[in-house]
């Protein structure tokens, strides 16, 4: 192997980084340890599960002197997710003023580099060319700050259909000549459940065919449109499966890991209220779909770093509705995210030696 593809295959993983966020609570550590013995047993935690873990970043936004802390702890605030209604709404400023209040607390930060924002909407509105005018005066507002600004896929946002997300991009680019479409926030959980869920906003056409979300259809939409296109540089990292529950039923969060595989949980926690029995086989088409997010962003060393936290939250009725823990799912999410990634390294590797 020459010395050029050497360079190229350690380069690979280096732009690629796991963090945690979501529902943490059982990890309080004892109060004289402070906020830097709360980091270090998140990473204690994690460890416990695989000694090769690391957190990579953490997803929020602290005060600047609990960012220094996790700073100089390798475990810096990175990026964070707020909701955004172009034109404002009732008790919602805005979205470009959310979006100013919130560069402004991600500049004070000092390690902050990115927000998720989740922007209100349907297949209609707002217009594509309202949300084409919020788009270029966001990204004007946040160009002298140095700061990403990504839009995640989402349930009761514009890019909960594919679609939509995909003509705002092209309305993007055609506006600026090609120099800048949507970053997108990949959160698949969004995209996952609604696979046979005649319950969703998109059946009739994901039924008809006209709407193709399966990740092992070649021909898919999120394959093929929005990871291939490398338009993801951001993402949560929350398990959901195909169903067909209604809206309030937990539909958007399925555990990863084994709910009975938890320290002190018994075989009954893997009965799900409406799930049924927890089957690590469903969770097949959500892996899939990071599966090939990850490997494209490994194959494409020369693009930014893309960071991906956990994300199992109790919010709603949409998320946890059992008794499994969201902690130990957000840390077997990191534990799984980071093995998948020296999996597709070590490949990687081996393709590159053959040649």
């Amino acid at each position: 192997m020459s010395s050029a593809g050497a360079t190229t295959t350690a380069a690979r993983g280096a732009n690629l980084e796991f963090g945690i966020g979501g529902d943490l609570r059982g990890l309080e550590s004892a109060p004289e340890l402070g906020f830097a013995g709360y980091l270090r047993a998140i990473q204690d935690a994690a460890r416990a599960l695989d000694p090769l873990a690391r957190v990579d970043f953490l997803e929020g936004c602290s005060t600047p002197e609990n960012c220094a802390i996790a700073l100089d702890l390798g475990m810096p605030y990175r990026q964070f997710t707020d909701f955004y209604m172009v034109g404002g709404g009732p008790g919602q400023p805005d979205a470009l003023e959310r979006l100013r209040q919130n560069l402004d607390r991600a500049a004070a930060s000092g390690t902050v580099t990115a927000l998720n924002m989740q922007v209100w909407g349907t297949r209609t509105e707002p217009s594509l060319d309202r949300l084409a005018d919020f788009y270029h005066a966001a990204y004007a507002l946040a160009k002298p700050y140095a700061i990403g600004v990504f839009t995640e896929t989402h349930i009761n946002r514009f890019t909960y259909d594919p679609r939509r997300l995909l003509a705002v991009h092209d309305r993007l680019l055609a506006d600026s000549s090609g120099a800048y479409g949507l970053q997108v926030g990949a959160d698949f959980s969004h995209y996952v459940h609604q696979l046979g869920n005649s319950h969703g906003s998109n059946w009739d056409d994901l039924r008809s065919g006209a709407l193709r979300m399966d990740p092992f259809d070649p021909g898919n939409i999120i394959s093929t449109r929005i990871i291939a296109a490398g338009l993801v540089g951001y993402g949560h990292l929350r398990c959901a499966v195909p169903n067909d529950l209604a809206p309030g039923k937990g539909s958007i969060q399925y555990p990863l890991a084994d709910p009975a595989g938890e320290p002190g949980a018994d075989p009954g926690r893997r009965q799900l209220r409406f799930h049924g029995a927890w089957d690590e086989s469903r969770t097949a088409a959500w892996r899939e779909l990071y599966r090939q997010a990850f490997a494209h962003q490994i194959t494409h060393p020369e693009r930014g770093i893309a960071r991906f936290s956990t994300e199992f939250i109790e919010v709603e009725d949409e998320y946890r509705m059992d008794a499994y823990g969201n902690l130990h799912q957000n840390l077997s999410a990191l534990c799984w995210a980071q093995r998948l990634k020296r999996e597709l390294l070590a490949t990687a590797s081996k393709a590159a030696h053959a040649n």
